[in-house]
């Protein structure tokens, strides 16, 4: 009798440690996607205000508009270097008379596979304009990003609006302005 009980201790004990095991072993796994990361890294490189003003003097709007523009883009340009996660920014300017409104932001993330690749292919796609804008030019380089800047806003006026598409590859502008 002792020893048919020492064996079924043994029996129950065996089970307990394989079920232990098997149940230590599924909670210690690593998960495929470090969401902390990912949030750490977009928080710490692009932090998109949800909509912000900048007043505009109206004795030189042309002049800080451009300025505000150009800085804006700018500095995007040069947190998504940086960033892994964020392929992609959109947003919209508005001119209202006073403020240049920086609106409308939304970003697009990187997939798995090509944050992995470091540089790898990214979603690039042509995208249409807003209704009632047309697409001014899509721009390869900063140059080029700069130059039409500055030519829109040397036309800007009230109620005109300028959507920006901001990829790692190329800059979608597009416009209401004339």
């Amino acid at each position: 009798m002792l020893k048919s009980n020492l064996k079924k201790f043994f029996l129950m004990a065996t089970v307990l440690l394989v079920a232990v095991g098997c149940f230590s072993e599924s909670e210690q796994k690593e998960p495929d996607f470090d969401l902390k990361g990912a949030f750490k890294g977009f928080a710490e490189n692009i932090t998109l205000q949800k909509d912000f003003s900048i007043p505009i003097r109206a004795e030189k709007a042309s002049e800080d508009i451009q300025k505000y523009l150009l800085e804006a883009d700018v500095e995007l340009s040069e947190a998504m270097k940086e960033d892994d996660y964020v392929d992609a920014v959109s947003y919209k300017v508005a001119y209202d008379g006073k403020n240049l409104n920086f609106v409308d932001f939304k970003t697009e993330e990187k997939t798995i596979s090509s944050r992995a690749a470091k540089g790898g292919p990214a979603s690039e796609y042509d995208r249409a304009c807003p209704g009632g804008q047309r697409l001014v030019t899509t721009c390869m380089s900063q140059g080029c990003v700069e130059k039409e800047l500055k030519k829109l806003a040397s036309k800007i006026d009230v109620g005109d609006e300028i959507v920006i598409h901001r990829s790692r590859f190329r800059v979608e502008i597009c416009t209401t302005i004339d």
